[in-house]
């Protein structure tokens, strides 16, 4: 399917085909990593969907070991990289997907790619939601 394909049928919302998980084989994401204009309508149209009915987006391959992610900053598309990094902040927001960022922090740095959203999300640190446990304390 060309790119004005996708495009479009993204505009009518997201195909439920899209969005669901297989683990074992690579996600829809790894396809369009390095398509820009197809990765912006995906993102245009998952801020529609409620956020409780978005499934896991972005994960590694259990044969390449790649994510989109990688694909993206492998090939220096940097403007796929930070629309990644974006789905994983509003979407993915929890450091059990950390794994997926973590490694590449370097090179991300290396390539001045803004991680501002990404340090003060949930992916960086786990942080605990326990009042017995307050996030600032003084001692």
């Amino acid at each position: 399917m060309n790119i004005s394909n996708l495009i479009r049928r993204f505009s009518k919302g997201i195909p439920k085909e899209f969005l669901i998980t297989f683990p074992k084989y690579d996600c829809f994401l790894q396809h369009i990593a390095l398509k820009s204009p197809v990765l912006e309508e995906f993102i245009n149209q998952l801020s529609l969907m409620k956020p409780d009915t978005i499934p896991i987006l972005i994960y590694r391959h259990l044969e390449s070991k790649l994510t989109p992610l990688d694909i993206a900053i492998k090939d220096n598309t940097i403007n796929s990289v930070n629309m990644l990094i974006s789905i994983l902040v509003k979407y993915q927001n929890n450091t059990c997907f950390n794994y997926l960022i973590d490694p590449q922090i370097i090179t991300l740095i290396e390539k001045n790619v803004d991680l501002k959203d990404y340090f003060e999300s949930d992916l960086p640190i786990h942080k605990l939601k326990d009042e017995r446990f307050p996030y600032l304390h003084e001692d």
